[in-house]
């Protein structure tokens, strides 16, 4: 995994040219996306986190690019770094709709236990965005 990079969100650039947008989740003044790249059938992650927060106190905001990683299971763990499985769900690539589906709900429904209304609203929310097959 490559290294993180903060700097001012005004010089702030996707990981890198010619990606895909694969999840976009938006929270209060700023928003997490991963990005990713295909080689092939083999395809690569990126992180970018921005809080625009400081903007309110006449500051700059920041952004916070995390490098590449190999799978989804390494993405994944870029992404539960932050509760992004509560947090509102903007933008879901197709290619990954099963994919992300199966890990948010995994991350809101825990077997055995009964889900706050929060999460339930959260849950129907991941599924209208991801419209996973067999659900």
């Amino acid at each position: 995994m490559e290294s993180n990079s903060v700097r001012p969100h005004s010089e702030a650039q996707t990981c890198d040219s010619d990606v895909a947008l694969i999840l976009e989740i938006g929270a209060d003044l700023g928003s997490i996306e991963l990005y990713g790249r295909s080689d092939g059938p083999r395809w690569q992650f990126c992180r970018l986190t921005s809080d625009q927060s400081m903007l309110l106190c006449g500051a700059h905001g920041w952004t916070d690019e995390v490098g590449w990683v190999d799978t989804w299971g390494e993405a994944l763990a870029l992404l539960d770094q932050y509760p992004w499985a509560r947090l509102s769900v903007v933008r879901v690539d197709s290619r990954f709709r099963n994919a992300v589906w199966e890990a948010a709900a995994g991350r809101l429904c825990v077997r055995g236990e009964a889900i706050d209304s929060h999460a339930a609203r959260q849950l129907a929310r991941w599924r209208e965005y991801c419209q996973p097959e067999n659900n």
